[in-house]
């Protein structure tokens, strides 16, 4: 399981944009610690590098 900040290093995207990612429906709800921390899990990574991808080809986040 991976936190928020260690998804943010390791995929390079902002905190904030994961957030607005969530919002937005790109990723789904992440499970959460008991003190309230959104956990996610490894192949979070997989999805997010394809959202990247997505992004450089041109597609909108719309």
């Amino acid at each position: 399981m991976l936190k928020i900040g260690d998804v943010s290093k390791q995929s390079g995207i902002g905190i904030e944009a994961l957030r607005f990612y969530e919002k937005s429906g790109l990723l789904d709800k992440p499970s959460r610690t008991f003190s309230g921390y959104r956990v996610y899990e490894p192949e979070i990574l997989e999805r997010l590098a394809f959202i990247k991808r997505a992004q450089v080809l041109g597609f909108s986040l719309d």
